[in-house]
């Protein structure tokens, strides 16, 4: 306790005049440790939009806040803090949190049969359990993805997919289904949402359903708009899946190979992703496919060319996340510990895995032998936890 109250104490000092991004944190009184079930209920705050930065960059208010926050953190939790993990069986629970994993991915089984006060209390206990403040995510595309609300106890109805918004109202219906979204969502405790897609495919694509249904300039204005109503409510954004499905197989089972050339991602892909750029998207999430146009036999969320791209060409500033590396597509890669160091090493900053401690471990490995510079570690866990101060998670 002693440590993080310095934490704190330092970040208000070096905070300055964007102290108001960060709501007031009051010390816990000693009292008898409590697991995750024991925690009492505390009722979620109210959505709130959090301040701008004020200095350049997306990031650019939060960076000394961040750096001070970790150079207080150990290695092993330096290397759990960029591991998005899926929330475990209850028997794991105590030893994911015991951890300090950077947050906690939460799918349909995760709400089945809550109510919203038990779905409220389940978060709060995790994230008082957590030294330092846990990213909640969960996948609420709308449609045929909805983890939240296909739980008629949270919301009567599941949200609408992408293409139904379109028909029921275009870009303004896509703006309040955003905000309502964002409330439901962070009301009960959930600060991250895995959307929206920003796919371009045709009809006969495993992705088409879960996309916008239109052209390249079509789909960018449908992510812009939800980006900013989602991010204006104060709800984190994870678009995905870059650089783009288009007809390839659908990599949770297999591998799959775009051979689309450059000058036909430029101009049928990457679009919407640019505009999720432009409207401050502060995350992005990279898939499995092996794109040869931006590099040649690695997919794409190990390929350090394809990191450097989305940086370098595209203005990228924020959290690059991977799809999650229990996906079959990264069998032949060593599986899901093996990536989880190579990711991080290619310029992934958060890694979504089943197996924390498998690739927790495997990034220590990785350190010790020289693989991975700590100096990539850190700017990683940077990235992390400025998304967390700008999400008023501290």
């Amino acid at each position: 306790m002693k440590k993080i109250t310095a934490v704190l104490l330092a970040m208000c000092l070096l905070g300055g005049c964007h102290s108001t991004a960060i709501p007031e944190t009051k010390e816990k009184q000693p009292s008898a440790p409590q697991t995750p079930a024991e925690a009492p209920h505390t009722p979620a705050a109210p959505p709130q939009t959090p301040e701008p930065p004020a200095a350049e960059g997306l990031f650019g208010a939060y960076r000394g806040q961040a750096r001070t926050v970790i150079a207080e953190m150990s290695t092993e939790d330096l290397a759990a803090q960029v591991c998005f993990v899926r929330y475990p069986e209850a028997a794991g629970l105590t030893a994911v949190l015991d951890a300090h994993p950077g947050g906690l991915l939460l799918f349909a089984r995760d709400f089945e049969g809550l109510s919203a006060e038990k779905t409220q209390q389940k978060i709060d206990a995790c994230q008082r359990s957590s030294p330092f403040p846990l990213l909640i995510g969960a996948d609420e595309e709308g449609g045929t993805v909805c983890r939240i609300s296909a739980n008629p106890q949270l919301r009567a109805a599941r949200f609408p997919s992408p293409q139904q918004l379109k028909a029921q109202g275009g870009l303004e219906a896509v703006k309040a289904d955003a905000k309502e979204k964002a409330a439901l969502l962070r009301g009960l405790g959930v600060n991250v949402n895995l959307a929206p897609v920003a796919d371009v495919c045709d009809e006969n694509a495993y992705m088409y359903p879960r996309t916008w249904g239109g052209s390249a300039a079509e789909t960018a204005q449908y992510v812009g708009a939800c980006v900013t109503a989602a991010e204006e409510a104060g709800l984190g954004c994870v678009v995905k899946h870059f650089p783009g499905y288009a007809a390839q197989d659908n990599t949770h089972q297999k591998a799959a190979v775009d051979l689309r050339s450059m000058q036909e991602l430029q101009s049928a892909a990457l679009p919407p992703f640019q505009a999720a750029i432009e409207a401050k998207a502060k995350a992005i999430l990279v898939s499995h496919h092996q794109v040869p146009a931006l590099e040649e036999g690695l997919p794409a969320s190990l390929s350090p060319k394809t990191m450097a791209y989305l940086r370098e060409e595209m203005g990228f500033e924020g959290v690059i996340v991977t799809d999650d590396l229990s996906m079959g597509a990264l069998k032949e890669w060593g599986g899901e510990s093996a990536c989880a160091e190579k990711a991080l090493a290619a310029g992934a900053d958060l890694l979504i895995v089943t197996d924390f401690a498998g690739a927790r471990q495997a990034i220590l490995k990785a350190l010790e032998s020289g693989a991975l510079p700590r100096a990539r570690l850190e700017e990683a866990a940077e990235r992390v936890i400025c998304w967390k101060l700008w999400l008023g998670l501290f």
